[in-house]
């Protein structure tokens, strides 16, 4: 139930008297008495962060005398008397300030009091703590009536108003509120650390670095939104800051997802992470240096994560599969203008320069993105993304990657490990440039069902026309012209391949299309002429220029 904030100055339970007797009121049958104003409000005290803002409704009340009502509608006006203050204080014994001016403001000030009524229509109020206002301090807004027409006769007292109480909430950055025009700026590692504690379930909170930040005095760093059900939303700017040295769970006797964040739900962009250390050989949780998870599925809440303008470099080490530079999982992510320079040792599957583990709820956008390093994996090793399941939905173009890449068991391709769609949906892998130094499969085995491809190691799906998967989209793929490329089955050889859709699925060179008991699928796209750079692939592919730098021998994406 709402509280009725009405607060007389004399605190008296009954009304002010009327300074009207008994003859002058017979006089005035249709006086109302004495109106004076109610604010209604869900707390006592009303707490925000600055720019974040309350609605209090407000309400105009009449005492009639003798019974009567009035046969004229009033309108009434609400205003604020900065001077009741000091009578508030003054019966409680508190020390309360003035609220400032900008701290609130009428967004319905004039309300009605209709004819035979005691009871205004609804007016409100908007309340908010201020960036000057301090943190150890309750505020007052004495609300009173400041205007009435209508009515020929009636009384205002003078010492009668509601009393909004505000307090600014406690916050541990000296700089900003959360808000998305306040962002919380972050300027120390001891800061950071602070991040988990001002999220709140359900709502965004916005943060900004204001400096580049030194992790290495955390020590082993606990991944933010770690904890189910994980549904804080986060929106985080670096603004082109970096924060360098982080570590987390790089030691076994650490375990659990590593990561800048456990989950994120929202948004990081423009955020550079250097000499980041991730994971152990022993730890059985993903690893991603932005988020272990890029969104997640909890309770039939799908949250989507995005990563823009970010820049990562840093080791991973796990037994468990779903590690990248990025996202080591992602739930309909979305990686733009990124790059990744990782060195990523796994015992588990599924590791990637930019996107791990591609979970079934499909929608993943990876563009304008590169890869670089050395990734050793089991299976679906991948430049961009290692294993892209049954969702559908997925493209992931204009990417292209220098990473070495080893599987150890199974597949394996320069831009995506495999590609797994059992929906009727498309996947696509569009324009996207093979420059790996090395894409290996060393697994002893020959038999027709361990593919490795120079752009998509392995493509599968329910949906088949002579073995071949039909709802997979691969254009443009492009190739060095002296990758190093091995593989075990003797059918998996590199060879050139044109364009493959739904209506032309992948044949040819390369696979076992047609051979009974074999899958061999992988795209190789097409090798470039001998001294072609992969700048110079690029431009062919049509890449945007004003994203790509292409000036040099690897395309480069401007700042």
């Amino acid at each position: 139930m709402k509280k009725i904030l009405l607060i007389l100055a004399a605190f008296a339970t009954l009304l002010v008297p009327s300074c009207i007797n008994k003859n002058e009121a017979d006089e005035v049958p249709f006086m109302k008495g004495t109106f004076y104003p109610v604010a209604f409000s869900d707390v006592d005290i009303v707490v925000t962060m600055p720019k974040v803002t309350k609605i209090i409704d407000l309400r105009a009340y009449a005492d009639t005398l003798d019974g009567s009502v009035a046969s004229d509608n009033a309108t009434i006006t609400f205003g604020v008397n900065p001077d009741l203050v000091d009578v508030y204080n003054s019966a409680h014994g508190t020390n309360y300030k003035m609220a400032p001016n900008d701290a609130y403001e009428f967004t319905t000030g004039d309300v009605t009091l209709y004819k035979y009524n005691v009871r205004s229509t609804t007016g409100a109020i908007k309340v908010g703590a201020t960036q000057n206002m301090d943190m150890t301090s309750v505020y007052l807004i004495p609300v009173v009536i400041s205007a009435v027409s209508g009515p020929k006769e009636y009384e205002i007292p003078s010492d009668k108003a509601a009393y909004i109480l505000l307090s600014r909430a406690f916050s541990p950055f000296n700089n900003g509120s959360g808000s998305v025009d306040d962002p919380y700026v972050i300027m120390t590692a001891e800061e950071m650390l602070k991040i988990e504690e001002t999220l709140i379930e359900g709502s965004t909170i916005y943060y900004k670095l204001g400096a580049d930040i030194d992790m290495s005095s955390i020590g082993d760093w606990n991944p933010i939104n770690n904890v189910s059900p994980y549904q804080k939303k986060i929106d985080f700017d670096g603004d082109g800051h970096t924060l360098s040295n982080l570590t987390c769970r790089a030691d076994a006797e650490h375990a659990g997802n590593a990561g800048l964040f456990g989950v994120l739900w929202g948004e990081v962009r423009n955020l550079n992470i250097t000499n980041a250390a991730l994971g152990n050989t022993a730890n059985k949780y993903s690893s991603g240096i932005i988020a272990a998870y890029g969104g997640y599925l909890n309770n039939d809440v799908v949250m989507h994560a995005s990563a823009i303008n970010c820049h990562v470099q840093g080791k991973i080490r796990s037994s468990q599969y779903g590690n990248a530079g990025i996202f080591g999982r992602g739930y309909g992510v979305t990686i733009e203008r990124c790059s990744a320079d990782v060195d990523i040792v796994a015992s588990g599957h599924h590791n990637a320069g930019m996107l791990g583990y591609v979970e079934k709820t499909g929608g993943n956008t990876i563009k304008n993105c590169y890869s670089r390093g050395t990734i050793s994996g089991t299976r679906f090793s991948a430049g961009i993304a290692a294993y892209i399941a049954d969702g559908g939905g997925n493209v992931i173009s204009n990417c292209y990657s220098t990473t070495s890449l080893t599987s150890t068991n199974h597949g394996g391709g320069g831009i995506v490990g495999r590609i797994d769609n059992k929906t009727t949906d498309p996947d696509a892998v569009i324009d996207c440039i093979s420059w790996n130094e090395k894409i290996e499969l060393t697994v002893a085995r020959t038999d027709a069902n361990y593919s490795v491809g120079a752009i998509v190691g392995d493509c599968y799906g329910d949906l088949k026309e002579n073995g071949a998967p039909t709802n997979i989209t691969l254009k443009g793929g492009l190739r060095r012209a002296d990758l190093d490329f091995k593989a075990t089955a003797p059918s998996n050889v590199l060879a050139d391949q044109g364009d493959f859709d739904e209506n032309n699925p992948l044949t040819g060179p390369g696979t076992t299309s047609g051979v009974s008991g074999g899958h061999i699928f992988p795209y190789h796209g097409k090798a470039v002429a001998a001294g072609t750079t992969c700048s110079q692939a690029a431009k062919q592919l049509g890449w945007d220029e004003t994203i790509w730098d292409l000036s040099g021998d690897l395309p480069k994406l401007r700042q």
